[in-house]
């Protein structure tokens, strides 16, 4: 007797694979420095202000912590729906490192890791007071912190989300 594949899951293996390669060819072409400019990026205004958190007024975090320029806010993404983001910039602003940080499910907020995880701050008390996080991401690169797919955290939905080919499609 033999054992036979049905069509369509050979066919969601050979994107899986294939979309795998991509990814991993891509990283790979990054970590090399490839793709990226070396020099560093410059702006003549603050980017995108409507993002811009005034961490001054976060609660609990001592004032000497303050200078990480930090962005956060709901991007609109196609048909009402919104992804959640927090943008902390590099310790060193000239690294040319991006990092993209989604918490696993999909369905868990990245929040978690922002705060609990490998976030540029860490709370031992519940959230009252902050420290500086000495094993933040943020050491090795500028971070985005994404919750998604969207209804999850802060993210907004208005329609659906049918399966995972449609989460990595709003990704893109």
């Amino acid at each position: 007797r033999s054992i036979t594949t049905p069509p369509h899951t050979l066919k969601l293996s050979v994107m899986l694979v294939l979309r795998s390669a991509v990814t991993i060819v891509a990283v790979a072409l990054l970590s090399f420095g490839a793709i990226v400019d070396a020099r560093p990026v410059e702006y003549a205004t603050d980017p995108a202000p409507q993002y811009r958190i005034d961490t001054t007024k976060l609660p609990g975090l001592d004032s000497g912590l303050t200078a990480l320029p930090q962005w956060s806010g709901n991007m609109p993404v196609g048909s009402g729906n919104t992804l959640f983001f927090w943008y902390a910039q590099a310790a060193n602003p000239t690294s040319n490192n991006l990092i993209f940080w989604h918490n696993g499910g999909p369905g868990c907020s990245s929040m978690e890791g922002l705060f609990d995880e490998n976030g540029p701050y860490h709370s031992t008390d519940g959230g009252k007071t902050w420290t500086l996080n000495p094993h933040s991401w943020h050491n090795n690169g500028h971070i985005v912190y994404i919750d998604q797919p969207f209804g999850t955290g802060f993210s907004t939905d208005k329609t659906s989300v049918p399966n995972e080919d449609f989460i990595g499609d709003t990704m893109v």
